[in-house]
């Protein structure tokens, strides 16, 4: 129950610095980096069609984001139809929408990455408040911000399951003694 307590603490602090530096307010086309081709691949994932990073590290992040919208559209969480997009005629309006969903959901993704980096730093230190502070270091730092936090980002699912190898591996190696 602590780790929970932890992981909505990232979520709140995630969100919170998201609010504070505009990054739901920016257009989408002020930060273009992955975010587009994130959104265009999940919705052609969606829609059954050919996506162009079908071969790439981060379709996995393109994966979930489309179960994701997959997920929004069932609670009808999303203003428009995501098969029909293309008919719509209000397609900046509807990309802005998944823009933004796709921050969102990076956010969560950053939560989940902080607290796999905390049950790492807890396996390797046995110290729960020194790897908490860690965490917020690492968190805080601005490599970190700069390059996972303001644009969407691939690389997150692919740090984000290396740390869970070492974290099974270090549960393995407790558990087995």
């Amino acid at each position: 129950q602590e780790n929970y307590l932890i992981f909505f603490f990232f979520i709140f602090l995630c969100f919170s610095l998201a609010i504070h530096k505009n990054i739901f307010i920016q257009d989408w086309s002020s930060n273009f980096d992955m975010d587009i081709i994130i959104v265009s691949n999940s919705l052609s994932i969606l829609n059954n069609k050919f996506q162009s990073f079908f071969d790439h590290p981060g379709f996995t992040t393109i994966f979930f984001f489309s179960l994701y919208l997959k997920i929004l559209n069932f609670l009808n969480l999303i203003s428009f139809n995501l098969v029909d997009i293309n008919q719509s005629s209000f397609l900046l309006n509807n990309i802005s929408e998944l823009i933004f969903h796709a921050r969102v959901f990076n956010l969560i993704s950053v939560a989940l990455l902080l607290q796999t980096f905390l049950l790492l730093f807890q396996n390797i230190l046995k110290n729960k408040i020194l790897s908490f502070f860690i965490t917020l270091s690492l968190f805080f730092s601005y490599d970190f911000l700069s390059y996972n936090f303001f644009s969407v980002r691939t690389e997150i699912f692919s740090l984000l399951f290396v740390n869970l190898m070492f974290i099974f591996i270090f549960y393995r190696s407790w558990c087995c003694k």
